[in-house]
């Protein structure tokens, strides 16, 4: 097996890293690539639906389920949307601060 990965996300992906490419995707229960893998890094989905992903270095954002990119990769860090929901990026200029799952800043770190 090639793949290394986690637990599956309640909408029933999982985020594994295919060893051979060093890339990140997500599969489904059967184990199938339902979001190809594409991503330098990536996490497991958050209960508000969406993952951080990274196609290149220093350039975060979150994709949906399907793998559609909702919040641009304009980040050069990133983490998962907490309970709360919202997630802690740095922007270009290393500034911290938390956003909400429309990428709109609502509190500084």
């Amino acid at each position: 097996d090639s793949n290394s990965g986690g637990d599956f996300a309640n909408n029933g992906l999982a985020c594994v890293k295919d060893l051979n490419l060093e890339l990140f995707g997500y599969i489904n229960e059967k184990g199938t690539y339902e979001i190809e893998e594409m991503y330098k890094h990536a996490d497991a989905f958050s209960e508000n639906g969406l993952a951080c992903v990274s196609v290149e270095e220093e350039k975060y954002g979150y994709i949906d389920s399907s793998g559609k990119l909702v919040l641009d990769a304009k980040y050069r860090s990133a983490e998962g949307f907490e309970e709360n929901g919202l997630a802690k990026v740095t922007d270009e200029n290393g500034k911290k601060f938390y956003i909400n799952a429309q990428g709109k800043k609502v509190k500084n770190e």
